[in-house]
């Protein structure tokens, strides 16, 4: 049984420097802190780290605290590596268990599929439990392995790590059942030969694994998972929607993976495989209405905007014709197939328009667009 560790002084020392803002903590102090109380949970707590461990939530809450101290009192060591092994065991315990196979020298294995590169990180049993991609193998960039090196049309390459991120983010409530996905920074030599130019940690994203999943290509999915990954493929703008990443896990539900080209520089290449199904063309359940009726646009605009800081005006406002368009189209009792084929052949050409920008010029237009397609 994992019970809440022992809080060493130098770690009650941060959580009240709110409460006696006149302490004078140095900052070695402070790494020191964070480095025997990340020690102290890597030696006590007996097992796998997961996140659906629930004896390691009080564990976390702590973890938490103590890096919200840091970020608000200490903003310049936030982002040192002993803060930065706290925060990824609070957000994302299988970080932590990366992070002692990988001190036990177990390699992460190299996954030949898709274009750029793919690692599963494996625990202490040498299981996968995540997908690592780091941004420097992204499809387009110098050190793809894959020969596929140079610009791609309507991609900002080097940052598709970021979109991955952004997709589970703007999964609300876990609605279409994206895999935790975080940023992360693992050492480098895993990956790729580590030479002096380069710094010893590669940024990438960090997907959990989801076990014995199988693709969705040549097995029945229900309708309502149907729904719920078009919901999300249509407020993404997703370019890259194929039944290989749209896995099913052991319970038979939907897992929708793989979202780097998703929220990209323009909408030419939309792609909803899953609107080969026919239960495509039921309408949507009054379950998935109410969650499109509630989708809050302008606070998810700006989450990309604070995740994606070099994303564009022009795409923001994509997304923004794409989120409202998906919420009318809806509410006229569109089904996912009508407002997928018409996505992809009119979205660029006819649905975005970059002149409209005001919430009232753009509802006038979708309302033309959308009465104007019934005949």
């Amino acid at each position: 049984m994992v019970t809440r560790l022992e809080q060493t002084n130098n770690i009650k020392v941060i959580l009240n420097l709110k409460e006696h803002p006149s302490v004078d903590v140095s900052a070695t102090v402070i790494r020191d802190a964070c480095e025997n109380f990340f020690s102290k949970i890597c030696k006590n707590v007996p097992g796998k780290f997961y996140s659906g461990r629930r004896e390691l939530h009080p564990i976390r809450q702590d973890a938490r605290k103590v890096v919200k101290a840091i970020k608000h009192l200490y903003p310049d060591l936030y982002s040192s590596e002993s803060v930065r092994k706290l925060r990824d065991f609070a957000r994302c315990p299988e970080l932590t268990e990366a992070f002692l196979a990988l001190q036990k020298g177990i390699k992460p294995k190299k996954v030949d599929i898709g274009n750029s590169g793919t690692y599963f990180v494996l625990d202490r049993q040498k299981r996968p439990i995540g997908v690592f991609k780091p941004k420097d193998q992204e499809a387009g960039t110098e050190g793809n392995r894959k020969g596929i090196i140079g610009p791609i049309r309507g991609v900002e390459v080097g940052k598709c790590y970021q979109r991955e991120r952004v997709a589970y983010l703007l999964d609300r409530h876990h609605f279409a059942r994206v895999p935790k996905t975080v940023i992360a920074r693992l050492p480098r030599s895993y990956f790729e030969e580590q030479t002096a130019r380069k710094p010893e940690l590669t940024k990438g994203s960090f997907q959990r694994f989801v076990p014995s999943a199988i693709h969705a290509r040549g097995n029945p999915i229900s309708t309502e998972d149907l729904q719920r990954t078009a919901v999300l493929d249509f407020r993404i703008l997703n370019q890259d929607r194929h039944l290989k990443n749209l896995l099913l896990d052991k319970k038979g539900r939907a897992r929708p993976i793989d979202h780097g080209f998703a929220l990209q520089l323009d909408a030419l290449d939309l792609r909803f495989e899953w609107l080969d199904y026919s239960q495509t063309k039921e309408p949507f359940s009054k379950k998935i209405l109410a969650y499109i009726e509630k989708i809050d646009t302008e606070k998810d605009l700006k989450l990309i905007q604070r995740r994606i800081p070099t994303i564009t005006k022009s795409n923001l406002l994509r997304f923004k014709f794409a989120s409202l368009l998906l919420k009318k189209a809806a509410k006229r009792g569109w089904t996912p197939h009508q407002i997928g084929t018409l996505m992809i052949n009119r979205f660029e050409s006819h649905i975005f328009d970059p002149s409209k920008t005001s919430d009232a010029e753009i509802d006038r237009h979708l309302e033309k667009i959308l009465t104007n397609s019934l005949h």
